[in-house]
């Protein structure tokens, strides 16, 4: 993979790949329980593998972003927290906001200042596009207003400043899969039974739904994941990013009004 891998790229092999496609794909994700069955790392290594699979096609992928929100550390969804910390023999005291350093809204502001100094990293390494693929679907919010703030400041830069854009595979193919995206249930079992099998056990998933721990299920349970239906989703999310990838790359200015660079098509 280090022909697509930015970290592992000499000078003359990012030019030459620059040159033929000038577009970084950014993985964004988090430390998160995905049920017994699934590894924590989940959401990065779908969103790296989609990266991946995008950037087959042409351009870069940076490292993934393992860190987002606080609350990721261990799940987002308020719900699945009591079985999770009963399992793990976690002190639910240890993940209060008091124990961090910044409040809520400081912490997503230092993250998407952070979002928004990697989108200029890349502006000023001569990518023309750069997109942040979103494996931990809340942080498409964060990715959005780094955007969002990032197309703002180059409105009047010129027309050879970068387009940005953030999307999560299942806002993509809600056409063909309308209930894509879950947690730990078949839709992310699946991306991931295809991209790392070695970090799925579907042995230690609960035949009743209602037993099983940290999981939300919104089509099918996670017993029902294959390899074969997670590369068919991840392939067409996939079709779906590169459409609007290159439109960005064809007509950047169509992208550069007010709001503009969330439009699709």
């Amino acid at each position: 993979m280090s022909e697509m891998e930015i970290r592992l790229m000499r000078p003359h092999q990012l030019k030459a790949r620059m040159a033929e496609c000038p577009v970084a794909y950014i993985p964004l994700g988090v430390l998160e329980w995905h049920g017994e069955h699934a590894p924590f790392g989940a959401d990065t290594l779908q969103a790296e593998g989609i990266a991946r699979a995008c950037a087959e096609h042409g351009g870069v992928v940076y490292p993934p972003l393992y860190y987002g929100l606080f609350q990721g550390r261990m799940e987002t969804i308020p719900s699945l927290q009591t079985d999770i910390l009963a399992y793990m023999g976690w002190d639910k005291a240890r993940f209060d906001i008091t124990r961090m350093l910044d409040s809520q809204h400081g912490e997503r502001e230092n993250y998407v200042r952070l979002l928004v100094h990697m989108l200029q990293e890349a502006e000023a390494f001569g990518f023309k596009v750069a997109v942040f693929v979103c494996g931990h679907y809340p942080l498409i919010d964060m990715a959005r207003a780094a955007v969002l703030l990032f197309m703002d400041a180059r409105k009047f830069t010129g027309p050879d400043s970068m387009v940005a854009w953030a999307f999560a595979d299942y806002m993509l193919v809600r056409d063909r899969y309308p209930k894509a995206g879950d947690h730990a249930g078949v839709w992310e079992t699946s991306h991931l039974m295809h991209l790392h099998p070695e970090t799925v056990d579907l042995s230690l998933v609960k035949e009743k739904e209602e037993d099983l721990i940290g999981v939300m299920v919104t089509d099918r349970s996670p017993a029902a994941s294959t390899a074969q239906f997670g590369k068919e989703i991840i392939d067409y999310a996939v079709e779906k990013a590169l459409v609007e990838v290159k439109n960005r790359l064809a007509h950047p200015g169509r992208y550069r009004s007010h709001g503009g660079a969330l439009r699709e098509g």
